[in-house]
């Protein structure tokens, strides 16, 4: 149902990386249908601008200039302050230009605004619109479920959700709701499906058709995405390395977070990387488009969600589900629960090596007795980009 009383929303995302493009026009597209009038602000806004001439011809939305992104900054803290400060200053420079300004900010990913210790005080100091956002990381792994939330929306990071300013918050985690309810104090809630577009996958020669020649007949284990220590992709590099004569191929496919790695783990990958052993296939550059990312899961036998410290929703899971491959991710948190509700593989602690290999060995010879038949139309239908719609409706009222 539409928005009779639309507002004029402007829609930000820092990001355009991996799916963070195509989710700022599905919003922005969505935004639109529910009537109301959308300016996008970003760093490369005429990519946006381009596919919403092609989605959303002649309707209600315009593309501010490029915005200035701070990603070299000496702290968080600063980068947050940088971020913000640009974005005030380029709503205030489009209010100029059009005469108009928005009802309400929405951020993408609002993550990318928070840091520990940047307040709602600090924020309300130089940012004075209303605004709302989508926060993914709402957790990170410590000692317990309870401990961990407590650190980490206690430690100023979601301090920024006490905002008078903050008017809502949109989440990926189902699992965070009534813990982020209790934390905003009767502000809505939102739960949006992490979703994939109906980009069909690539076709002919590329990584994925080196992937296939390369394992010649092998079960494939793969990851894929930003490779940074946080996937768990050490542990699987060090289990290909030990068990090199097994049938089983290991692809690492994606740009790598050096930084995020410690000296002993960047000095293991550059030696591998420089001689890559006969069971390993590392390509370590971004995949220039979503067609090349879904044909490369495509080429997975298993698809490798183990991830360290990490308890938040995982878009490679769609992804997976899209192209009807298994997974393999840790046990506990958003990922592994719904690994385990839809039967979409199987967990295991990525730390324990015993454990990661028996996961492997079930996967790869699909146990009766281990696996149920995986439902990824239920897992699909669940995270749809249609009810993005049905949650943005229940934060912008």
């Amino acid at each position: 149902m539409k928005n009779r009383m639309g507002k004029h929303v402007a829609l930000v995302e820092f990001k355009e990386t991996g799916h963070h493009l195509p989710w700022q026009v599905e919003f922005a597209s969505q935004l639109l249908d529910l009537g109301h009038q959308v300016t996008v602000y970003g760093p490369h806004p005429r990519r946006v601008e381009e596919l919403l001439q092609q989605f959303q011809p002649g309707a209600a939305w315009q593309v501010a200039p490029a915005l200035s992104v701070d990603t070299t900054a000496a702290s968080p803290q600063k980068k947050c302050h940088h971020n913000w400060q640009a974005l005030a200053q380029a709503i205030a420079d489009q209010k100029q230009a059009t005469r108009e300004e928005p009802d309400l900010v929405f951020f993408m990913h609002l993550d990318y605004l928070m840091a520990p210790n940047f307040t709602a005080r600090l924020l309300d100091a130089i940012f004075s619109w209303p605004w709302l956002g989508l926060y993914f990381s709402t957790c990170k792994t410590t000692a317990s479920r309870k401990e961990r939330l407590a650190t980490w929306l206690g430690r100023g990071r979601a301090d920024l959700l006490r905002s008078p300013n903050c008017q809502g918050v949109g989440l990926l985690d189902e699992t965070q709701c009534e813990r982020v309810q209790r934390l905003v104090s009767g502000k809505p809630v939102a739960i949006f499906p992490d979703f994939v577009d109906d980009t069909p996958r690539a076709e002919g020669e590329g990584v994925w058709h080196t992937i296939r020649q390369r394992a010649e007949g092998r079960t494939i284990i793969g990851a894929v995405g930003a490779l940074a220590r946080r996937k768990g992709i050490t542990p699987l590099l060090r289990m290909a390395l030990a068990r090199p004569l097994e049938p089983y191929f290991y692809a690492f496919v994606g740009q790598m977070k050096w930084e995020s790695f410690s000296a002993e783990e960047q000095a293991l990958w550059k030696q591998v990387a420089a001689d890559p052993p006969e069971n390993c296939l590392l390509h370590l550059e971004s995949l220039p488009s979503e067609a090349e990312f879904n044909a490369v899961v495509h080429s997975f036998d298993v698809v490798y969600a183990a991830y360290l410290d990490f308890g938040g929703s995982s878009n490679l899971l769609a992804k997976a589900a899209q192209q009807r491959r298994l997974v393999l991710g840790a046990p506990g948190e958003c990922v592994g629960q719904r690994i385990e509700r839809f039967h979409l593989g199987l967990c295991a602690d990525p730390t324990k090596h015993a454990a990661m290999e028996e996961a492997v060995q079930k996967l790869a010879g699909r146990h009766a007795a281990a696996m149920s038949q995986p439902d990824w139309d239920g897992y699909l239908q669940a995270h749809a980009r249609s009810k993005v719609g049905t949650s943005l409706e229940t934060l912008i009222t």
